[in-house]
């Protein structure tokens, strides 16, 4: 009884320890990201709403001007659907997972991009999450 325990245990760590699942998606750069959600989301009741797009990375997040340049080329990603949707803000979120490190939580940054009137998308200042 205290074997299977320790194995449930065990099997618990190593599952909590493993990044979610994504699909290879490939912009038109060719590039291929590591897409592990991307819909609407609306900012509390009655609030505002964005398309959103989550990635892993293996780049580190801080470099700012690498992760901006992956940002921009998944942006055209959400194009499509925010023309279609009609929506003018789009959130690029970045997750990073470190490798070897046991019981350590992710780290993400997000870019936020502003539909412009002329219908191009504009960088926000980003906005860094815990």
């Amino acid at each position: 009884m205290q074997h299977a325990f320790l194995a449930a245990c065990l099997l618990a760590l190593v599952a909590c320890d493993t990044p979610p699942a994504f699909v290879l998606k490939r912009t038109l750069s060719g590039r291929a990201y590591k897409v592990q959600r991307a819909g609407q989301v609306q900012f509390g009741e009655g609030g505002g709403k964005a398309l959103l797009l989550l990635y892993q990375t293996d780049r580190p997040l801080s470099d700012r001007t690498g992760m901006e340049a992956e940002a921009r080329d998944l942006l055209a990603l959400l194009q499509p659907e925010a023309d279609r949707v009609g929506l003018g803000l789009a959130i690029v979120q970045a997750n990073s997972y470190p490798k070897g490190m046991r019981f350590a939580s992710k780290a993400s940054f997000a870019f936020e991009f502003e539909r412009r009137a002329d219908g191009s998308w504009s960088l926000k200042a980003p906005a860094s999450k815990p």
